[in-house]
């Protein structure tokens, strides 16, 4: 993903997907290694699990440096979302200072803001290389995030 800034200038995101699912559990910690920050996601819809919120966290603590960030998401904010997990999520994440959005993948809502809250975080704590940090600077309500989609005939994802 790239996010072009008001400057013209680009700085790449490297977004990696692992979905949570058991059977990919031990390649997991490979993704995780060298991460700069995590975003773990859950539904708004459903009952939060707080242990599950944690034990992902944990997870990428084993293998990144202490210094990584954490963002939580919760998603599907266009439906009837359940107020005790946000209630939950919010107080977990004001504790641990951890940032937290709700966002809607269907409408949009937060999208934005999710990705230039977590950039702001990376320069706050200065996990951008020099470089980066030099070409990086954001400000709230300026950033716009676009992508290339390449595929070729036959194909629907690029592959």
């Amino acid at each position: 993903m790239t996010l072009r800034l008001p400057t013209g200038r680009k700085v790449i995101l490297q977004l990696w997907d692992t979905a949570g699912l058991e059977r990919y559990r031990s390649l997991n910690k490979k993704f995780y290694s060298g991460a700069k920050a995590a975003i773990i996601c859950f539904d708004l819809t459903k009952q939060v699990v707080l242990d599950d919120i944690e034990y992902w966290i944990d997870q990428v603590k084993e293998v990144t440096e202490s210094s990584c960030s954490f963002m939580i998401v919760g998603t599907k904010s266009d439906l009837k979302i359940n107020q005790s997990s946000v209630t939950v999520i919010s107080e977990f994440c004001e504790e641990n200072d951890v940032l937290f959005f709700q966002t809607s993948a269907l409408t949009g809502v937060n999208v934005l803001e999710c990705f230039s809250g977590l950039a702001e975080r990376l320069m706050e704590l200065n996990l951008l290389t020099p470089s980066a940090k030099k070409s990086f600077q954001i400000e709230p309500g300026h950033v716009s995030i676009s992508y290339e989609h390449k595929t070729t005939p036959g194909s629907c994802c690029g592959c």
